[in-house]
């Protein structure tokens, strides 16, 4: 029986692992599917792209996006062994053939997340990278730089979701009050089309009752300049 190591490693790397150069075992490389786990979520790293509102270059910036964003910069991109998320590229029969990792990579990003979703990311993140480094430079042994790690890991987690992953959602509300949401706004749409109604009602009964009172005094002046005359 032959023994498979597995690795679990983010599709944008995945360029280097084709090149045998940096990597005699390209040829002994197959690339599978994440499991989805329980909550059935996978997840997408990379870094996000930023401009700065003191950049003395605002608007160069701001085009330079635009350009990136294009479909054919994406497009191009994806043929020189980059990945991109737009739709239209992922589902081109070319771009699933163009590398052995793509197929995988469309199937993965039907359930993936954004791990910058997540506002304690950055703190998880600088706290597993300080963790792991006193386990490679001999502070703690491998052992207890991954325990102290997930220590504080799970303490930035729980303090974030109190709830508990299965009762709040991954913006970090909780599953009952996500669903108390929408009856919530239709409430209040209700309301404010209840009042509107109501005041509406109001001003109408406002404006007939002073042409009653407007057309009582004009028939009351009628009488009297009637009797006036007849007189």
């Amino acid at each position: 029986m032959e023994r498979a190591p597995l690795a679990c490693c983010g599709c944008f790397f995945g360029p280097a692992f084709l090149n045998e150069t940096v990597c005699p075992m390209k040829n002994k490389l197959h690339f599978i599917s994440v499991p989805k786990g329980e909550q059935g979520i996978g997840v997408l790293g990379g870094q996000g792209l930023g401009i700065m509102r003191q950049s003395p270059n605002l608007q160069a910036a701001k085009e330079l996006f635009s350009w990136l964003l294009l479909p054919e910069t994406q497009y191009r991109w994806s043929e020189l062994g980059g990945l991109t998320t737009m739709s239209s590229i992922m589902q081109d029969y070319e771009f699933i053939l163009r590398q052995p990792f793509n197929i995988v990579y469309v199937a993965n990003f039907a359930f993936t997340k954004d791990l910058w979703r997540l506002p304690e990311y950055f703190q998880l993140m600088r706290t597993h990278m300080e963790t792991l480094h006193k386990g490679m430079t001999g502070e703690l042994t491998p052992m207890a730089a991954l325990q102290e790690a997930a220590t504080k890991e799970q303490y930035e987690v729980d303090k974030n979701h109190p709830c508990g992953p299965s009762e709040c959602k991954h913006d970090g509300f909780p599953e009952w009050a996500a669903i108390l949401i929408p009856f919530l706004v239709v409430g209040v749409l209700f309301v404010v089309v209840l009042v509107a109604v109501v005041v509406g009602a109001l001003i109408a009964v406002a404006v007939m009752r002073k042409r009653f009172i407007q057309k009582g005094i004009n028939m009351h002046r009628t009488v009297i300049f009637g009797r006036r005359a007849h007189n």
